[in-house]
């Protein structure tokens, strides 16, 4: 039975977010901004990589899986952060029928550390992506 407990506690701790990310309540969007730059990665089938850059711009690519041997989808555009929101307006997306351009995707930020960023979708639904680079 503690084996059985053990294994969902640890499980669990793979779909809430972690303790060790910081709480946004008291961090500035400049600062969120800062920490949010770089490459992050989430999911295993299908496997997400999206790379937020200093100037705005953003790069997500989505793989059948971690191994990135297949690429599904590629997106571009431009992403900002205010009042602890992170908002992605979709600019370009290949194949062009994956989704509409101009589209935001509207997500809070729950907290974000060096290693992870959680956030919390327009549904509710939270999930955690880690960072790569």
């Amino acid at each position: 039975m503690k084996k059985i407990l053990l294994a969902l506690l640890i499980g669990g701790l793979c779909f809430v977010p972690s303790a060790a990310v910081s709480e946004t309540g008291k961090v500035s969007d400049d600062l969120l901004k800062q920490k949010i730059v770089g490459t992050w990665c989430k999911g295993e089938t299908p496997f997400g990589v999206t790379t937020f850059r200093k100037d705005g711009g953003y790069e997500g690519k989505i793989y059948m899986s971690t191994d990135r041997s297949e690429l599904l989808m590629k997106i571009e555009g431009e992403w900002w952060i205010k009042d602890g929101v992170l908002y992605n307006k979709l600019i370009k997306t290949e194949p062009e029928s994956a989704v509409e351009s101009g589209t935001t995707i509207v997500d809070k930020i729950i907290g974000i550390s060096d290693t992870k960023l959680a956030l919390m979708d327009r549904k509710g639904r939270k999930y955690v992506k880690s960072r790569s680079k």
